[in-house]
């Protein structure tokens, strides 16, 4: 039966005198609340943990107390909010943030608690990089274990490609390591497998030569099908060296667009050039002959540059989807953009992803991620700024999603937001997922490691059965 913290504040100042990490509760005032303000609150026994050991007595005591556990990996961690179980133990991987280079190897060692913008940090010196998401910060641990898709990536792949080991404690205290010759079905599930298996902490990944890049937006004035429809197909056929992301929404009041032009439909068009700069200025030219370019931002940049630092005081309400998709059309343009346009008001916002590249190069069951072959991915996206607003907004974005879910070819791990979390055969195939509930059953049967996006180890569970 399990017990309230109150039942145990005894034991819970022995655990405190075992480890050398630190205690709170989730309600204690220097604790850093959820920036998502649409996720839900509970009360948890947030442990800041500084080692392995301290990560083993952690586990052992939830499991000895029969209290849920999870995992925080760095800062920015989800918009889903997966730790909000009541009376549950959190594990905070912030302080496990060792970074270890070998130039010469080109590889490194990472702990699960940095963000992307610490690593970009400390390998910018070097000209290496990391294909990772594309904030600064977002956290390695989380990042890593479901996907990975940024501005490096048609050329270098997803985070996981990059992947080269891992150390992980499992669900019974015990520390394995996995690579493609050491537990190599367990190193194929983590690449994926979004958290399922055990605590991972350790990351050791190939590097890659990394100067300066050509990046920047480019900012378009309304929010037209004719052009989107252009700047996708350039973006398609452009060389893998190029990443290009797309929004369409309302501009955000920046220095860099003029007043008049703040609040007003717009289409943003980042790039990452990754090659020779000179190569890719003319790659990038056809996009400035596209429609009416109101702001040029691209320029010659180091790389950790385009990675997106957000406050670490943010907070913020948000719902939203996303997709991946096979093709992109006329028709398809014409309704992102119709949608778009006639919910400004609620701050709808759609980014289109251009993939391909080195993603799809990699063979289909080389790891967890199910989607290499679909060259576009969507996430449709509605923020505001008081729970007042929050059921308009909600119905808002499920409305926007009734109207492009039957473009859905699957979906992206990394990018769940709330009322995503029920759609684990879009994550996966079934072929991935047999696999990854067989690991499950293996590493994890009495699913300790459940509040993330859940596999369950009894088949049973599916709509499928074996």
């Amino acid at each position: 039966m399990k017990q309230s913290f109150s039942q145990l504040k005894p034991q819970i100042t022995e655990l405190k005198q075992q480890i050398q990490g630190s205690i709170l509760f989730s309600s204690d005032s220097q604790v850093k609340k959820y920036w998502n303000m649409a996720v839900r609150t509970a009360t948890c026994l947030i442990v800041r943990v500084k080692n392995v050991q301290d990560i083993i007595k952690v586990l052992n005591f939830a499991r000895r107390h029969r209290l849920p556990l999870a995992v925080r990996s760095g800062w920015h961690n989800s918009y889903v909010g997966y730790y909000t179980e009541n009376q549950s133990v959190l594990i905070d991987l912030s302080d496990v943030n060792h970074i270890d280079v070998n130039v010469q190897l080109r590889n490194a060692h990472l702990g699960p608690g940095n963000t992307w913008g610490d690593v970009s940090d400390a390998l910018q010196p070097y000209k290496l990089a990391i294909p990772s998401g594309d904030a600064a910060s977002v956290g390695v641990g989380g990042l890593t274990q479901g996907s990975g898709i940024g501005f490096l990536s048609r050329k270098y792949g997803l985070t996981i490609d990059a992947l080269r080991s891992i150390e992980m404690v499992t669900a019974d205290g015990e520390v394995c390591r996995a690579s493609r010759k050491e537990n190599p079905e367990l190193f194929w599930g983590v690449r994926g497998g979004a958290g399922n298996f055990g605590i991972i902490t350790d990351f050791e990944f190939d590097l890659f030569e990394v100067e300066e890049v050509l990046g920047g937006t480019l900012y378009y004035k309304g929010i037209k099908a004719e052009d989107l429809l252009k700047i996708v197909n350039l973006a398609y056929e452009a060389p893998d060296e190029l990443t290009v992301i797309i929004d369409m929404m309302a501009a955000h009041p920046v220095p860099f667009l003029p007043a008049k032009y703040h609040f007003q439909p717009v289409i943003s068009v980042s790039f990452c050039y990754a090659g020779d700069l000179e190569t890719g200025k003319n790659v990038i030219a056809p996009f400035r002959k596209i429609g009416n370019i109101i702001s040029d931002q691209v320029t010659q940049q180091p790389y950790k540059n385009l990675l997106t630092n957000l406050p670490e005081d943010l907070t913020f309400g948000s719902y939203g989807r996303n997709m991946y998709m096979e093709t992109f059309d006329e028709q398809k343009a014409k309704t992102f953009v119709e949608v778009v346009n006639k919910n400004l008001s609620s701050n709808i916002s759609i980014q289109l992803r251009v993939l391909g590249g080195a993603i799809s190069r990699v063979p289909e069951n080389h790891t967890a991620f199910a989607h290499r072959n679909k060259p576009y991915l969507v996430h449709i996206s509605n923020v505001f700024t008081s729970m007042e607003e929050a059921d308009r907004y909600y119905t808002c974005m499920e409305n926007v999603w009734d109207k492009l879910k039957p473009y859905a070819a699957g979906a992206d791990v990394n990018f769940i937001e709330i009322g995503d979390t029920d759609r684990l055969e879009e994550f996966y195939s079934e072929e991935i997922l047999h696999r990854l509930i067989s690991l499950k059953k293996h590493y994890d049967l009495e699913n300790i490691f459940r509040n993330n996006l859940n596999l369950k180890p009894d088949i049973t569970n599916y709509p499928w059965k074996d």
